[in-house]
């Protein structure tokens, strides 16, 4: 089968009122059906989805797309992994492999989908195996690290006996000898398949859309590795998932708690902040944080209080700040990890430090005096000057001006030195001297096409929007302009070119619109083909608001070129204004 016919057939099937439907509240509203928007804090709908045209718009924050944009923005979803998850909805059977790969992210599907199949089996078998007589020594772990018996199912947690069980249990299900091999579960370091994981606690690894993936494993009692994970397969990359996730997406939450470990994550769940993940190794990787920031736009940090927590977060806080993170850590003093708070302080304690979190800047500054005897003038000079260069590195002036003041309150800084030097390190960096020292602003930018010029934008919207939606007014609207009219931008241009080349050729929906174009390009498009009024509109009116359009780009579109015209341009000069004169006398193009 062909990747877009799949596409298609899954498109089809996937009526966007009613996945949406499962995330959003929806009401009737004319032709439209309206919701809070689940991308941004609201208390008024104006988050609409359009059943005919098959789409999405928030007039809020601009966020608009089709059935797919739906899913990968609200679960934060690759594009593959959410037309497999719509296909599934479905019920329609995922194809091993298509006439074109190129680009589809099917490559190799076939293992893929054994591989997913597999771990799913071997996460039901070690489940098996945790509530069994062979995995009482573990249940009674959890129970003594207080996990009930709702966050064992909720994680899938289970118990890894050993003696190639796993092995023979999947060899019984038919898996290859290739399929066991490609999977990670096992070890051929003898030459002989053994079992990878075996007398060790498992916690399931799984991705966004809560299909299992990997495995970590926990030793019972003091014996080294205290924790091994599974290695990197075709369906599990370490650095592009985060434990915990599953749930965490579903939070809606304006924030995101990062822990480091198995057992933080389900502790911070398990006292209701459903919010938390935690990285999956040591480090926290760019494509991590990436991750986070498509579910929140703030993050807490809640790493262990000893000297490696610590060093972990002073790496972290950068990845995050560069994917326009509010980043603030937590302070856990004098316990050692979250489970132990939790359990001292309970949530409400909890919940109260992350109330009281500091801006992580002001703990990057924190840790930094402690590489200085600040009694010391000199260390201490040494100190201000670093502080100085740290601040400077922010390119918002008020953000400078606001750390300057706290900052010099917090450790006794003469805040006009300390404002004094931090202009000089900005002088220098404007000069192109630089600084020894980069922070990321702590600012969530978004890009889209200029508004300098809205009336412009205003006449193309509502014709395309017209011609999408009334198509039979395409022949008499194509005799007086066409896309090249369409100037306010090289998106626009752009879809004027696909609308105009698709309704010529029998009709064109705005999802079909959106498949050649990417990210915020769709929310602009989402823009152009949404007006509530269009469709309550009689015919009348209909045609006199497409009329109007029309006669308000054909005029600014000639005044444009009679400005554009040059001395030795006298015949096209003439000839734009005669034209000119005949558009002025036009009242109506359906006359």
């Amino acid at each position: 089968m062909d990747f877009n016919e799949f596409k298609e057939r899954v498109r089809s099937a996937s009526d966007i009122t009613d996945i949406i439907g499962r995330y959003v509240s929806l009401k009737k509203a004319g032709a439209y059906y309206k919701g809070l928007c689940p991308f941004h804090n609201e208390k008024s709908p104006s988050f609409f989805v359009m059943p005919d045209d098959q789409y999405f718009y928030c007039y809020g924050c601009h966020k608009g797309g089709d059935v797919f944009t739906f899913l990968c923005d609200h679960d934060n979803l690759d594009f593959t992994e959410a037309l497999e998850e719509l296909a599934r909805t479905a019920g329609i059977e995922v194809p091993e492999k298509f006439d074109r790969v190129k680009g589809t992210g099917f490559v190799n599907k076939g293992l893929k989908s054994r591989l997913f199949s597999m771990y799913k089996d071997a996460a039901g078998f070690y489940y098996e195996q945790l509530h069994s007589e062979s995995g009482k020594k573990a249940y009674e772990y959890l129970n003594k690290r207080g996990i009930s018996p709702n966050m064992i199912t909720a994680f899938g947690l289970g118990y890894a006996t050993g003696n190639n069980f796993l092995y023979e249990t999947l060899k019984e299900k038919a898996y290859t000898d290739e399929e066991l091999k490609e999977s990670g579960l096992f070890s051929y370091k003898t030459g002989k398949p053994r079992d990878y994981f075996f007398n060790r606690l498992m916690f399931p690894i799984m991705n966004k859309s809560s299909r299992v993936i990997a495995f970590g494993g926990r030793v019972l009692d003091d014996s080294k590795p205290k924790y091994i994970n599974s290695p990197e397969t075709a369906i599990y990359s370490k650095k592009d998932n985060l434990y915990g996730v599953h749930r965490a997406i579903r939070a809606k939450s304006d924030r995101v708690i990062l822990v480091e470990g198995y057992m933080d994550v389900i502790s911070m769940h398990q006292s209701g902040f459903s919010n938390t993940v935690a990285s999956l190794g040591t480090a926290l990787t760019a494509e991590q944080a990436h991750i986070i920031a498509g579910m929140a736009p703030k993050t807490y940090i809640i790493y262990d209080s000893d000297s490696a927590g610590t060093a972990a977060m002073l790496r972290a806080i950068p990845i995050l700040k560069k994917e326009g993170l509010f980043v603030n850590v937590v302070d856990m003093s004098p316990f050692k990890d979250p489970d132990e708070l939790i359990k001292s302080e309970e949530r409400a304690g909890l919940e109260s430090r992350i109330e009281r979190a500091d801006n992580a800047f002001f703990f990057e500054i924190k840790e930094l005096s402690k590489e200085y005897d600040l009694d010391d003038p000199s260390e201490r000079a040494g100190f201000e000057e670093k502080t100085a260069e740290m601040i400077a590195a922010f390119d918002n002036k008020f953000e400078r001006e606001q750390y300057i003041r706290t900052i010099s309150e917090r450790f006794a800084i003469n805040s006009e030195l300390l404002k004094t030097e931090v202009s000089r390190i900005g002088n220098l960096k404007e000069k192109g001297a630089g600084t020894r020292y980069r922070v990321s602003t702590s600012r969530r930018l978004t890009s889209k096409e200029s508004e300098k010029n809205e009336v412009p934008f205003t006449d193309e919207k509502n014709i395309l929007c017209a011609l999408i939606r009334s198509p039979e007014y395409f022949e008499r609207v194509s005799k007086y302009i066409s896309p090249e009219d369409f100037t306010s931008g090289p998106v626009m241009g752009e879809l004027a070119r696909l609308t105009f080349k698709g309704v010529s050729e029998g009709g064109i929906t705005v999802p079909e619109l959106m498949d050649s174009f990417d990210g915020e390009e769709n929310d602009f498009i989402g823009r152009v083909f949404s007006d509530e009024n269009y469709e309550g509109a009689d015919e009348d009116e209909k045609r006199r608001f497409l009329s109007e359009s029309v006669i308000s780009l054909m005029k600014r579109r000639t005044d444009e070129l009679l400005s554009a015209c040059t001395a030795q341009m006298q015949d096209e000069y003439r000839k734009l204004t005669l034209k000119k004169k005949e558009t002025d006398k036009i009242e109506s193009i359906f006359i």
